[in-house]
């Protein structure tokens, strides 16, 4: 999750190349340049950046002719694409054509900024959604010694890219009544978890107590066990770490 995310920047001024990746690098990106859009195709196949920005008037190969051709190779891959231009034609063909914005020259590096996170963030949780088929947890009701148990597992890391989903996700559940009143949490498939993702599982928590469930966290993963180790979790939840032994405990509690 802390790996330097690497963005291709593709313009045919070089000045302009130069002080757009300096800035990148300053906000902690590696960054490739290229001044022409066949450079920048070879580059985009061999390094399979992050992330894209392109300059839309560019001699020989234009924004948008880059931008389809990027667009055939991976199309997962997000675009942003500068222009020197304010024709609201131009913007609307852009995106049309799947960039995930267009920004006007000169460039405010803020909005540049802002941009770039939200087109990462968005970009991982559209791969995360189709890894797992459109969820990021999954629901299991079960009956044990004739009390129904829902066990809900997360596929996916705890974090700032993810909890808004898996909030949203749970929410949804919870306004169904697909929700039993016990609940288990498995963890055993979650990679990383930071101080959001922690902050989550406590609105959960809260949230599920509040419309009179009781949660057990189960089966942690490596990565979770050891944030966890660092807090004292147990203030925090209910928490046994066999699947089995917590559905018997649930059962005792309810």
């Amino acid at each position: 999750m802390t790996q330097t995310k690497t963005i291709l920047h593709t313009d045919d001024e070089d000045y302009i190349l130069a002080q757009i990746s300096a800035f990148l690098s300053k906000i902690g990106f590696y960054t490739l340049s290229a001044n022409n859009g066949h450079d920048a195709i070879s580059i985009f196949k061999q390094s399979k950046p992050d992330l894209v920005i392109i300059d839309y008037n560019m001699p020989e190969m234009n924004g948008i002719e880059l931008l389809n051709k990027l667009k055939s190779i991976h199309k997962q891959t997000p675009v942003i694409m500068l222009s020197g231009e304010t024709d609201i034609q131009v913007a609307v063909q852009a995106l049309k054509n799947n960039a995930v914005d267009f920004l006007c020259k000169p460039v405010n590096y803020k909005l540049l900024e802002s941009s770039i996170y939200e087109a990462l963030t968005r970009s991982k949780l559209q791969s995360y959604e189709s890894k797992y088929q459109g969820s990021l947890i999954t629901l299991e009701n079960i009956i044990h010694q004739g009390k129904d148990i829902s066990i809900l597992k997360v596929h996916v890391p705890l974090d700032e890219i993810t909890s808004s989903t898996i909030k949203e996700n749970i929410n949804t559940l919870m306004e169904k009544k697909s929700i039993n009143k016990a609940v288990i949490l498995s963890l055993n498939l979650v990679e990383y978890i930071n101080n959001i993702g922690f902050h989550l599982l406590l609105e959960i928590n809260h949230n599920l107590s509040n419309a009179g469930h009781q949660m057990i966290l189960s089966e942690l993963s490596p990565a979770v066990d050891q944030f966890f180790k660092q807090i004292s979790y147990p203030a925090y939840f209910i928490y046994v770490q066999e699947l089995d032994i917590a559905i018997s405990k649930i059962l005792k509690n309810e």
